[in-house]
């Protein structure tokens, strides 16, 4: 875009910080990566009208964007790491996928709490905690399982409602098994499978395809 069209460059400026908005109230994305692209289209508008009113020839081009964002986007976004599949009855550990190495210590509380609530059908609501700097965990639930979904970055809505239906589709494929009381985990299918698959899809570093149990 020229220097001879600064109304057409705000102009596409707030067009994107509309589709940011809609973007994030339709859950596709984190608040990082909101508040962060946000800041810099905000700062991008506040710099072309700056260089306007200081009569630069080419107000535009200080400002432009392309490539970066994007990447910024990327680098805030929520990533799977692994998963964790507690059982409601016992509280014990069904199966692990991917990475996942949170102490039993962090996550426990938050498991049997869970349950005691599941047991008073109470209702759960979005449960997701900070474990560090850059790692959160999202708790999934349902009647005979737990899920703690461990992400590098805060997992958007559009992430938790997938997780969430990963995690209805698991327990109604594996009604019978849960509802008979005795299993072998080798035996239950594993709709979270395809966290992991995309996880290496996407370029991430590989995590093991093979779950194991505790």
């Amino acid at each position: 875009m020229g220097g001879n069209q600064p109304e057409a460059f705000i102009a596409e400026l707030q067009a994107k910080i509309q589709r940011l908005l809609e973007d994030f109230s339709e859950g596709k994305m984190n608040k990082d990566q909101f508040n962060t692209v946000y800041a810099r289209y905000n700062s991008q508008l506040k710099l072309v009208e700056d260089a306007i009113s200081s009569g630069m020839t080419d107000p535009v081009k200080a400002a432009q964007d392309g490539e970066l964002t994007a990447a910024i986007m990327d680098a805030r976004r929520g990533k799977f790491l692994g998963l964790r599949i507690y059982n409601t009855r016992n509280s014990m550990v069904i199966h692990t996928l991917g990475e996942f190495d949170v102490p039993g210590g962090k996550v426990m509380p938050f498991v049997e709490n869970m349950i005691m609530l599941i047991e008073s059908r109470q209702p759960l609501g979005r449960l997701l905690e900070k474990v560090d700097d850059k790692r959160w965990m999202l708790f999934g639930s349902g009647r005979f399982s737990i899920s703690v979904t461990l992400y590098k970055n805060e997992p958007s809505r559009r992430q938790t409602q997938e997780v969430n239906r990963l995690h209805r589709d698991f327990e109604e494929a594996n009604k019978s098994f849960f509802q008979a009381g005795n299993f072998d985990p080798h035996q239950l299918a594993y709709p979270f499978m395809v966290l992991v698959s995309g996880k290496q899809i996407t370029g991430d570093k590989p995590a093991p395809l093979s779950p194991k149990s505790d």
